[in-house]
């Protein structure tokens, strides 16, 4: 696969934008380093990052013997906004077998805070970011997890599971949102929220935000039919590739399509 390469005119940190294996949605998870930390800053992922030009977001996969690593980065504002007011869900399926499938909602987003909303719902593009930016770093501390065979989600501060492996962080900052993970690979005592019951050759993984309607319960609740599913093929691209341009200021469209993407990330032997 040939790389493009664009060059930003706006300062940045510069990263390199590959991914072994990434072909239409499919990714095999590289090896993870010794520096790697699940603290919402990005730089941990240069050079394991790539870009899906459609959703307007980067995400990267690592692993070592013991946890799969996941970041998302993005620059689009109206995804950082959609992010930060409804929250984040990720859909993890070892072997694309449903009894292994774990979902986790991080962040959990603003939405039912006991906040004054605007009829917009309080994520309009007029929202300034020194209201915006604290209030979503007030709801980092709690995650939200379905387990294998469950109907809902269940809400834990990270404090409740902080000897469970599980571990996830974000940053917002004005031009860009960084979301990382990690998940333990196989479940063993005192890690019940891991993949599977062994080592995987694969995993399914989902992300997803839902849209306005989705919201109003007049809508697809997280990315069914009607919600846009923004692909999952990409091409590695230096951090130039990330379009500057942000939505005008003014009123948002009435409705916000969600946020779905899928990776079928590949798990090659490191131990």
């Amino acid at each position: 696969m040939k790389a493009k390469t664009i060059t930003l005119i706006i300062p940045a940190v510069f990263l390199v934008l590959c991914l072994n294996g990434c072909r239409s949605g499919e990714v095999t998870a590289g090896r993870a380093g010794t520096g790697i930390s699940v603290d919402g800053d990005q730089s941990d992922w240069s050079g394991n990052l790539v870009l899906n030009e459609e959703a307007n977001a980067a995400f990267g996969f690592l692993r070592d013997s013991t946890y799969l690593y996941l970041c998302l980065v993005t620059r689009d504002a109206e995804l950082q906004r959609q992010v930060a007011g409804r929250g984040l869900i990720v859909w993890l399926e070892a072997d694309k077998k449903s009894g292994n499938r774990i979902g986790i909602k991080f962040p959990v987003g603003m939405k039912d805070m006991d906040l004054p909303v605007p009829k917009n719902e309080g994520d309009r593009p007029g929202m300034r970011d020194d209201r915006r930016i604290p209030l979503f770093e007030s709801r980092l501390k709690e995650l939200e997890i379905q387990e294998p065979g469950e109907d809902e989600f269940t809400s834990f501060l990270f404090s409740e599971i902080a000897e469970s492996g599980l571990a996830a962080s974000a940053d917002l900052k004005p031009d860009r949102l960084v979301v990382e993970m990690r998940i333990p690979l196989v479940k063993e005592e005192g890690r019940p929220y891991a993949l599977a019951q062994r080592t995987a050759a694969m995993v399914g993984v989902e992300i997803e935000c839902p849209g306005r309607d989705a919201m109003r319960g007049n809508g697809p609740a997280y990315g069914g039919p009607g919600g846009m599913h923004r692909g999952a093929s990409a091409e590695p691209l230096d951090e130039g590739a990330f379009p500057d341009g942000r939505p005008e200021r003014g009123m948002r469209p009435k409705n916000i399509e969600s946020f779905h993407a899928e990776f079928t990330v590949h798990l090659n032997r490191q131990e």
